[in-house]
């Protein structure tokens, strides 16, 4: 939202659209929340663990799939 706020900051014409998801589900049909994990990731590999390792290991846990974790996790970067 900050990135929109910035890009809005003159002034917009006419109207936009935000859209917003709700949690992912998990391969069983449960909402997992998704941004809770991509923040549990981040700080478990700033502690020095491996990226890879940990999304494996938070997927298998919460029933989500390790590559929405580590996607959700790599778009969530600073700068992206």
């Amino acid at each position: 939202m900050a990135d929109l706020a910035a890009w809005a900051e003159e002034g917009v014409r006419g109207e936009i659209t935000v859209v917003v998801s709700g949690a992912a589900p998990n391969e069983s049909g449960e909402h997992v929340d998704l941004a809770a994990l991509v923040r549990t990731v981040q700080a478990r590999v700033a502690a020095g663990e491996r990226l890879k390792d940990v999304c494996k290991e938070l997927a298998a846990t919460s029933g989500l799939a390790t590559k929405t974790l580590y996607n959700a996790v790599v778009a969530a970067k600073p700068g992206r």
